[in-house]
C-alpha cells in the first residue's frame, strides 16, 4: 500500500503543482492516496504541464508504441494485415493513460468504441465529438493530443507520410486529434466501404486456396481467419458459414493424417453427435497440428506416396538413359584413381567388349557367353529381347524417342537390365 500511495502522490503533483508528500519521516508512514491502476488514472483533472511530474506524465503517454514487425521494420507500416497489432498496442496505452473517454464516440445515440467498432463509426461523427473539447482546457483535450503524439511516433516513415497528407481530416481548429488521426490510419489501411465487406466475405469463402499459400501452417491460417472475422465485426457484420469454410480449408491440407482427423470431426458435427463452435473447432485443429509437428509426423509422405516418388525417380532415370543412347556408363567412374583412364582405354580394345558396339552387315543374332543377343533397331544395340518384342517406339517424324513409350517399356527394361546390361562388360 505504501508504494501505491507514493505513486498516487507523485501523480497528484501533476495537478495544480501540489508537491508530493514526502516519504516516512521519523517512522510516520506517508499518507495513502486513492487507489488507481496507473499514475495517469490517479490524476482526476487537468495535467499541470508546468510541473516536472506533469510533463513526465504527458511525455510517457506520448512515447512511441513498441511495435516491431521485424528486425528492420520498427513501427506500424500502414498495412491492413498488421492493423490488429497496432490496435492492440493502442488499447494497452489507452488503458494505462485513461483515453477511454476520447475513444468513445456516439453514433446515432449509441456509444461505440473506436478501437472495436472503427468500421461502424463515420469520421464525421468523430469530428463532431472532438470539436466539443479540442480547444477547451480539459483533460480530454490533453489526452487527445497525447494520443496524436504517440501515434505519429509509432508509424514507419512511409506510413506517416501517407497519413500526414490527410491533415484536414485529423485536425479541428488547427489542432491535431488522436482519435481522428487513428481513424485516418485505419481508413488508409482498410477502406471502410461495402466493397471491403464483400472482399472479406470472398476471402472467407476461399480459405482452401489461402491455406496452400502458407504451406498449410494451421496457426497462421487461424490468425488469418480471426482477422477476417474481426474485420466483419468492426463493420457490424457477421458470418454464418464460417464452420463450412473452415472445414473446406482444412480439407485442402496436404497432411493425410490431419485431413482424416478433421473429416472424422466433420462427420460427427454434421450428424449431431459432436457440438462444436468456430473457436472450438480451431482449437481442436491447432492441437492436432501441434501434436503432429512435435512428433515429426507433419507432412510426412504416406507409403503409397513414397512408392510414387520412387517410381517417378526411376522413370526419370530411364528417360535420361533411353534418350541418350550414344552415352556409355561406367560404374567405376566415381572415385576414379590416377591411371584408371589408361585402363579404360585398354578395355575398349578388348574383343569381348568391342562386340557390343559393332555389327556385321545383315547380322541379326549373336551368341555370347551362352546368351543369345538380338540386334534391336530401336535401341540401335544388341539386346536380349527380339526386335518384335521391343516396347520402345520412335516418332517417325524426327526419330526422337516417345516419352510415353519409355514409361511403357520401363518394366521390361528393368527386368532385362537385371539379366545383362547392354553397355556393360560381361566380365564385370
Amino acid at each position: 500500500m505504501a508504494d501505491q500511495g507514493a505513486a498516487a502522490n507523485v501523480a497528484a503533483a501533476a495537478v495544480g503543482g501540489v508537491p508530493p508528500i514526502a516519504a516516512a519521516v521519523g517512522g510516520v508512514p506517508p499518507i495513502a492516496g486513492a487507489f488507481a491502476l496507473s499514475p495517469a488514472r490517479a490524476v482526476p483533472g487537468v495535467i499541470d504541464m508546468s510541473t516536472s511530474a506533469g510533463s513526465k506524465l504527458f511525455n510517457k503517454g506520448a512515447e512511441a508504441l513498441s511495435i516491431s514487425l521485424s528486425k528492420d521494420v520498427r513501427g506500424y507500416d500502414g498495412k491492413g494485415g498488421n492493423l490488429k497489432l497496432l490496435l492492440t498496442y493502442v488499447k494497452q496505452r489507452a488503458n494505462v493513460f485513461n483515453w477511454t473517454d476520447i475513444l468513445t464516440i456516439p453514433v446515432d445515440g449509441v456509444n461505440r468504441n473506436l478501437l472495436v467498432d472503427y468500421g461502424r463509426i463515420p469520421i464525421a461523427d468523430i469530428q463532431t465529438q472532438v470539436a466539443t473539447y479540442i480547444d477547451q482546457p480539459t483533460r480530454n483535450a490533453q489526452n487527445s493530443f497525447m494520443m496524436f503524439e504517440c501515434l505519429s511516433k509509432s508509424l514507419t516513415v512511409e506510413a506517416l507520410n501517407a497519413v500526414l497528407a490527410e491533415i484536414d481530416d485529423y485536425t479541428v481548429n488547427d489542432i491535431a486529434s488522436g482519435p481522428l488521426f487513428l481513424k485516418v490510419i485505419i481508413r488508409k489501411a482498410y477502406i471502410d466501404t461495402r466493397a471491403t465487406t464483400a472482399h472479406v466475405r470472398t476471402s472467407l469463402s476461399c480459405l482452401d486456396t489461402y491455406i496452400l499459400t502458407i504451406d498449410c501452417d494451421i496457426k497462421v491460417f487461424h490468425g488469418y481467419v480471426r482477422g477476417l472475422r474481426n474485420d466483419l465485426a468492426a463493420r457490424g457484420e457477421v458470418t454464418n458459414d464460417l464452420m463450412f469454410n473452415l472445414f473446406k480449408g482444412y480439407n485442402a491440407v496436404v497432411d493425410i493424417e490431419f485431413k482424416d482427423y478433421i473429416k472424422q470431426k466433420k462427420s460427427s458435427y454434421e450428424d449431431g453427435t459432436l457440438n462444436l463452435g468456430e473457436d472450438q473447432l480451431m482449437l481442436i485443429a491447432e492441437n492436432k497440428f501441434d501434436a503432429l509437428v512435435q512428433s515429426g509426423d507433419w507432412n510426412q509422405p504416406t507409403r503409397e506416396q513414397e512408392q510414387i516418388i520412387a517410381l517417378t525417380a526411376t522413370i526419370q532415370n530411364m528417360e535420361r538413359r533411353l534418350t541418350s543412347p550414344a552415352k556409355t556408363t561406367n560404374k567405376k567412374k566415381d572415385g576414379m584413381k590416377k591411371g584408371d583412364s589408361k585402363k579404360s582405354d585398354k578395355k575398349k580394345d578388348d574383343p569381348d567388349y568391342v562386340w557390343k558396339l559393332t555389327r556385321k552387315a545383315g547380322e541379326t543374332t549373336r551368341k555370347v557367353n551362352s546368351k543369345v543377343y538380338h540386334w534391336c533397331t530401336k535401341h540401335n544395340a544388341w539386346t536380349l529381347h527380339k526386335p518384335d518384342d521391343c516396347r520402345l517406339t520412335q516418332d517417325s517424324s524426327d526419330g526422337k524417342v516417345d516419352s510415353l513409350s519409355i514409361s511403357q517399356a520401363l518394366v521390361g527394361a528393368i527386368e532385362e537390365e537385371d539379366e545383362d546390361d547392354d553397355f556393360e562388360d560381361p566380365d564385370e
